[in-house]
């Protein structure tokens, strides 16, 4: 079986329009796909689409030959798992029951949590980095400590794909880092990760490929010196910027110098998807 998620021409309408129109995009085994663009491209939306929370109105959401659509929940929450940019609270919890409430794809309804239950929550703390907060409330938590936890939850899950969306956002730097440590070090065990973000930089050091989303489509694919060049961030974002490798910390730097004049037409997809 190939342990991929791919999304084929994948459309989704909401309140009579159309957001999302033609998406292609695979998210394989071992990689960081990124999804980037501006606020109100359709970056949450395609990532909805890929975890089937968003109705997909054409086209279709795929893992090896399975559609996803017409499988059972539980069988769709072993393919993939999803941390939304907003996971819910889970205050009167402490720390390893949260968790423990992603191993439903693995347990009969109403049974109680057995071994394998247990030993999959302790490697899913241990490997988001957790394992210290265990017993603690998760009202107790700081934010970034929150994050992890519930990226504990999403593996407990054992899924093939993990999907985030914006799991930056608000942490401070160090558990920026910590996120960003663990989704490569995810990727780098065989799991695939797709995650949306904002900052092109850090998504240019820690994404092997990265999609492009703008006003509903994926308008350009590749790898991030490929994809970030100045005339696509003028007709993305509507900016002027100075695009060059950082000797430091890796990746690129990417300098705003200024609103873009007249912004140019997209340059077309550079990758197609794999066969």
């Amino acid at each position: 079986m190939i342990d991929d998620l791919r999304a084929e021409g994948v459309g989704v309408v909401r309140d009579g329009a159309r957001v999302l129109s033609d998406a292609d995009l695979r998210i394989a085994p071992g990689e960081v796909h990124g999804i980037i663009g501006p606020n109100g491209a359709g970056k949450s939306t395609l990532l909805r689409a890929l975890a089937s929370t968003a109705p997909v109105a054409s086209g279709s959401v795929r893992s090896g030959d399975a559609d996803v659509a017409r499988l059972s929940s539980r069988a769709r929450a072993r393919i993939r798992a999803l941390l939304p940019q907003d996971p819910g609270r889970g205050d009167d919890l402490r720390v390893r029951e949260l968790v423990m409430m992603g191993r439903y794809p693995h347990r009969r309804l109403l049974a109680a949590p057995g071994a394998d239950d247990a030993a999959a929550v302790r490697r899913a703390l241990d490997r988001a980095g957790a394992a210290h907060l265990a017993e603690r409330p998760v009202r107790t938590l700081s934010g970034g400590q929150r994050r992890l936890a519930f990226i504990a939850k999403a593996l407990a899950q054992e899924p093939r794909v993990l999907l985030l969306d914006e799991p930056l956002a608000a942490l401070d730097p160090r558990h920026q880092l910590d996120v960003l440590a663990l989704l490569g070090d995810l990727a780098s065990d065989g799991l695939g990760v797709g995650v949306v973000l904002h900052d092109l930089e850090v998504a240019s050091r820690v994404c092997d490929r990265l999609s492009v989303v703008h006003e509903g489509r994926i308008i350009a694919r590749g790898a991030p010196g490929e994809v970030l060049t100045p005339s696509l961030l003028a007709a993305v974002y509507g900016v002027r910027a100075h695009v060059a490798a950082d000797p430091v910390a890796g990746g690129l730097r990417i300098a705003l110098v200024g609103p873009a004049d007249e912004a140019p037409t997209p340059d077309p997809i550079r990758q197609e998807i794999p066969t």
